[in-house]
């Protein structure tokens, strides 16, 4: 079996060294090319700096809703996600979608059953309709230092403001739905969305209701992949929910390939 050589610049498939030639890849017996690992697949996406995160700008500090939605709503989004990229460019990069974090901070809502979830993709723009009620988030890359910008454009809800988002047209798709089961809302929990784990991987039930314990509470979506000169919506609701609007500290994680 011919030697290969490591290589980890990015795109180019040449060694970091330009002046070094490969002569052939390393193969199994069965043509399969061989990579050598660097922890799991998430710690070599964030190594060829691809990996990205966007979050609320200060730890412990979250971003209030401006009221409980209990309902579907077209009109209302809790992020956008725009992938930059003009629309057709060919081999233009795309986002993968990781996971959506919400941790429940001060202001908990109360009787609440379930917190729901519905994601649509657009071709044509969702930006927000006005910069008052939508905050442009910092996308961060995991190796920095590599200097890749990230594609997308990631926007949440503003600090007790409602982001009202373009209506949709009949092109644009629902592209997942799920559902945390929820109950008591208490400050400290953690609500987790994990884009294309498998879908029996979390389950929660219950039997006594919460008083004071926090927990983390998870559900799965499908693997969402954002093409150049997409948009993405996601939307969430409560099942039921008491007046008092949530507070989160909140983090997005997505590649970007």
């Amino acid at each position: 079996m011919a030697e290969g050589i490591a290589a980890r610049a990015l795109p180019s498939p040449n060694p970091d060294n330009a002046n070094v030639q490969i002569s052939t890849n390393r193969r199994s017996m069965y043509g399969e090319t061989y990579v050598s690992p660097v922890g799991n697949f998430r710690h070599m996406l964030a190594d060829e700096a691809t990996y990205f995160r966007a979050g609320n700008p200060t730890p412990g500090t979250g971003i209030q809703l401006s009221a409980n939605v209990t309902a579907f709503s077209d009109t209302n989004g809790l992020f956008v996600i725009q992938n930059t990229v003009a629309a057709g460019t060919a081999n233009g990069k795309r986002i993968y979608m990781d996971y959506l974090r919400l941790n429940l901070l001060a202001t908990a809502p109360t009787a609440t059953v379930s917190m729901e979830f519905a994601f649509k993709k657009s071709a044509i723009s969702r930006e927000p309709t006005t910069a008052a009620n939508r905050t442009v988030l910092t996308a961060a890359s995991m190796r920095e230092g590599a200097g890749l910008a990230s594609i997308g454009t990631y926007m949440s809800y503003a600090n007790a403001g409602a982001m009202t988002v373009p209506a949709s047209v009949a092109a644009n798709k629902f592209v997942g739905r799920c559902t945390i089961p929820t109950g008591l809302g208490i400050a400290g929990d953690e609500y987790i969305v994990q884009f294309g784990a498998d879908a029996l991987s979390v389950w929660q039930g219950g039997a006594a209701v919460r008083a004071t314990d926090v927990a983390r509470r998870g559900t799965v979506a499908p693997p969402i992949v954002i093409d150049p000169g997409e948009w993405l919506v996601i939307h969430m609701w409560w099942l039921t929910a008491a007046t008092t609007a949530a507070t989160f500290e909140f983090e997005l994680g997505m590649w970007e390939r």
